[in-house]
């Protein structure tokens, strides 16, 4: 299914990018900036209580459209990468990831759910390994690749453009035929080009 193949490309390289940065500059970036590892504790772990509001805020509240909602709220993983990119508080870098911790919830619940509900239950199995194995497979090659990136383009420079990359392959995901519903939609609907809002 396009839309499945779609989706797990999406993340696996914007995990790679986004995360591979975010990963490895957090603590470097908290201890400069701040002088302590606090900063990276609570950053991170302010994005773990974000996630989980927001997965059951999705579980409680059905989408129309969950490939729309879960992509469009994907985006805003983005916070993360720019209050380091602009460091001005702690505060500020502790809040944001909060923020950005909502990216993953309803990512997380309407994903899963697709998968069972879509795919063969013979073969839930190969479409989930093949999903962890892009996501996971591939962050460590970008956390490996970040310091010659950095010293190449400069830090803020790289966790700018990241966060653009991220938010161009959202959109762009967007336009393959079945990720917008997370389903094959009827010929009739993507023929036609019909894009519905959330």
């Amino acid at each position: 299914m396009p839309w499945v193949a779609a989706v797990i490309a999406m993340a696996s390289i914007q995990l790679m990018v986004l995360l591979g940065a975010e990963q490895v500059l957090l603590p470097i970036i908290s201890r400069r900036e701040f002088g302590t590892d606090t900063v990276f504790a609570a950053s991170a772990a302010l994005f773990s209580v974000g996630a989980v509001i927001s997965a059951l805020l999705a579980i409680r509240f059905q989408a129309k459209h969950p490939g729309l909602v879960s992509i469009s709220v994907w985006g805003i993983l983005v916070v993360a990468t720019l209050v380091l990119a602009f460091p001005i508080s702690p505060t500020f870098v502790m809040v944001g990831y909060l923020i950005a911790g909502f990216s993953v919830g309803p990512w997380d619940a309407y994903w899963s759910t697709a998968i069972q509900r879509e795919i063969p239950q013979e073969l839930q199995g190969r479409v989930f390994s093949i999903d962890h194995m892009g996501s996971v497979g591939l962050m460590p090659l970008g956390m490996a690749l970040v310091g010659p990136a950095v010293h190449l383009v400069g830090e803020k420079e790289l966790l700018i453009g990241a966060s653009i990359f991220h938010v161009v392959i959202c959109i762009a995901v967007l336009f393959v035929p079945g990720v917008i519903d997370l389903k094959m939609p009827k010929k009739a609907d993507y023929s036609q080009g019909e894009h519905p809002k959330a």
